[in-house]
């Protein structure tokens, strides 16, 4: 790969010195020969065209000055230039490398003297690469890892949750729940219960507690020792509350 020893940049550099440098010769010579005419001629200085040539000296040499910022500027651009030129070209270098599988190449001599000019570092570019493409295949490493591994299956309780959603009570949950409290009831029953507090409290969003005479009315059979095994399995399972004949959702 050969990089271009010249663009526009450079060339434009170039032309701001050789005119600042002309500039600065030419205000050197016209004070020399003003001073020099002026003793030459024997003539008493003027104050007043004194002060207007300092006057047109400061002119031209804030012209001049100017310059030399544009210059400045200039030479700026140039370099910003030079070093993203350099820049990828030491990524492409890399890239083939890459590609091609080989490593350790030492870096073409044009790149080297550009970057020795520049004080640019190549290997710390080529560092960074890899670096960067190290963390690329760790990524896409562990994306897959990810793929591959089963989605864990949430329990009755950790749907219930984090859903807006009726969740009925599942059989392990039922299961879980001691047979002295249990009793004869049924799985069936307890979420026909469950599902009646539901709609009440959280479709119809009341929010003041429901009598046991209230649930009657509503077609939930929660009186003897199989109703109230109904509430006792959904208090177990820390759905509901039950407090002084009232029931309310947790």
């Amino acid at each position: 790969m050969r990089i271009s020893s010249t663009c526009p940049t450079s060339v434009g550099v170039q032309a701001e010195l050789y005119k600042a440098d002309s500039d600065l010769n030419y205000l050197s010579r016209k004070v020399e020969f003003e001073l020099e005419n002026s003793s030459t001629n024997g003539q008493t200085p003027n104050p007043v065209k004194m002060l207007e040539k300092i006057s047109n000296i400061k002119k031209e040499f804030s012209s001049i000055s100017q310059d030399a910022l544009e210059i400045q500027k200039t030479q700026k651009e140039a370099m910003d230039y030079f070093r993203s030129q350099l820049l990828s070209a030491c990524q492409m270098v890399q890239k083939l490398s890459d590609q091609t599988g080989v490593e350790g190449s030492e870096p073409p001599p044009d790149l080297s003297e550009l970057s020795s000019l520049l004080n640019f570092d190549i290997d710390q570019v080529n560092q960074t690469s890899d670096n960067v493409a190290g963390q690329n295949q760790e990524q896409a490493c562990s994306s897959n890892s990810s793929k591959a591994a089963p989605p864990e299956e949430l329990s009755a309780s950790e749907l219930r949750s984090q859903s807006k959603e009726f969740v009925e009570v599942s059989d392990d949950e039922f299961q879980s729940v001691s047979e002295l409290v249990r009793g004869r009831v049924k799985l069936a029953d307890v979420n026909s219960v469950y599902q009646v507090l539901w709609r009440y409290f959280k479709e119809e969003k009341n929010k003041k507690p429901l009598k046991l005479s209230d649930l009657h009315k509503m077609g939930c059979k929660v009186s003897g020792a199989t109703g109230e095994a109904k509430l006792k399995v959904l208090r177990s399972l820390k759905i509901v509350q039950l407090t002084k004949g009232e029931v309310a959702l947790t």
